[in-house]
Parts: structure tokens; sequence; C-alpha cells
């Protein structure tokens, strides 16, 4: 296969994934407005896929494999993947600075990973371990809970972004290991996370859920975040034509007018 071509079949991947329908409920006309009215959010894509610096058995990976995809696309087995999880301690980290910088960029919302495809939370959870506060050798804050309260503090609105369908680490998820179900995994990890995600961090302004597939899943995670934050924007991408406004591809802009509220992610 050609390296050419070997790009073209991972971008029909990813198109294949994303979802764009959505349904009109009067409920949300409200926060509809109000969600247009912001217009300018920043979504912040900080993946513990960084502590791989692109490198994988000594050779970097090319740059289509992304960070926060350099599990899957590198073929890095789950034992491997756990391990440098659990000397990862990004020191850097500082949620006053990042915060700073989101509200100086004159946004009005702010989206942040809180657990990509590779199953790892950058939050605390019952769930599992497997998340920042308790699965590294280096002791680590609830890296969503401060960064949440941070751009809060100065005006602007939080939100979070949840991978509900693909998880590489979990058994039965989308992508993971053999052994269990889809249903199993939801009430085993997606749908305690959405819980703990809108009761223990005020109210969150968007849910933005990706690769939403199948329908099913996408209902019980669209009502597992409306039961707590009615009200909460929930993007298209978690399937099923659930979403409050519809999310076009990642960078991409619509070539024609789009009726309806919708996002484009840059």
């Amino acid at each position: 296969m050609s390296e050419q071509k070997n790009k073209a079949d991972l971008q029909d991947e990813m198109e294949n994934l994303w979802d764009k329908g959505t349904q009109e409920r009067d409920a949300m006309a409200d926060a509809i407005r109000q969600w247009r009215d912001d217009g300018f959010g920043i979504f912040m894509h900080f993946s513990p896929g960084t502590a791989f610096q692109g490198r994988y058995q000594g050779k970097e990976a090319e740059r289509d494999l992304w960070g926060e995809w350099i599990m899957k696309r590198a073929e890095i087995p789950i034992p491997e993947y756990e391990e440098q999880m659990r000397s990862w301690n990004p020191d850097q980290y500082d949620a006053e600075e990042w915060a700073d910088i989101v509200a100086a960029s004159g946004c009005r919302y702010f989206v942040f990973t809180t657990k990509h495809h590779d199953g790892f939370a950058l939050f605390k959870s019952d769930a599992g371990p497997y998340n920042i506060a308790d699965y590294p050798d280096a002791e680590f804050p609830d890296m969503f809970a401060e960064l949440t309260e941070a751009v809060r503090r100065r005006g602007v609105k939080p939100g979070f972004y949840y991978s509900h369908h693909l998880d590489w680490h979990e058994p039965g998820a989308g992508g993971g290991p053999e052994g269990s179900t889809l249903d199993a995994y939801a009430e085993k990890i997606a749908l305690p996370h959405l819980e703990e995600l809108t009761t223990r961090y005020g109210k969150q302004h968007v849910a933005w859920f990706d690769c939403g597939h199948p329908k099913d899943l996408a209902i019980k995670c669209e009502a597992a975040v409306r039961k707590q934050q009615p009200e909460i924007m929930v993007c298209s991408r978690v399937g099923g034509g659930l979403g409050d406004f519809s999310s076009e591809g990642d960078f991409q802009v619509p070539p024609v007018r789009i009726e309806g509220p919708w996002e484009t992610c840059m």
C-alpha cells in the first residue's frame, strides 16, 4: 500500500466515524440562542499520548499518526501503553497559566478532552483507576477539575469532550479488546464517567462527543448528560441524529450555507 493511499484510507475512516445529524427540541431554544451568541470557543485537545513524544520503538511517527491516535496507528499494545502512563507526569502543566491564555483569546466557552480514544481519563473517576489522579506513579491532580474552575473564574464557560464509543483500552468498547460487549462497557465505564462529569464539576456548557455509533449507545449517552444538565449543548457526534448542533469534520469549513446550529472544529 502506498503512503498516499494509506493516508486516504485513514481519512476515510475518520469521515465514517463523524455524525452531523441534529434534533430540534423546544426546551433547548434559549440554550441554543446563547450558544450562537457566544460564537467562539476553544477546544483544547490535550492527550496523554504526548507521553510518547511522537516516537515508538525508536522510530518517529509520521505526522498523520497524531499524538492522540498514536496507540492505534502505531499498534502499541495495551501493556506498553499502560507502562508509559504509569510514569507520565506532565510537570509543565499549570491550570492558571493555561486559563489565562484561554481567556485572553476572547473566547466564550472552553472544551477540554476528558477522555480520548485511548481510554485514559484526565479526571478522577470512581469507575476505574485508569485516570490521571489514580493511575500514574506520580500522583497528579484532577486536570479537568482544575481547568474547569480556572476558566470559570475568568468568565469562560467550561465544557467537555468525551469519547463514548471508541476506547482502545476497555474490553467491549469500539476498537477495544474482545471479552465483553459494548453495552457492558457503557454500563461499566462510559455512563458512570458521564454522570461524574455532569455532577461533580458544576454547570457544563457543551458535551462534545465523538464517533457516535451505534444509535442505541448514542441514546444512552445523550440521556445521561440530559438527566443531570437538561440544557447542556450536545455535539452531533454523539450519533443517532441527537445533537443540538452539527459539527463539521475536523478542520472543515462548510462550502454551503447550513441551516440550524453548527460548529466547525478548527
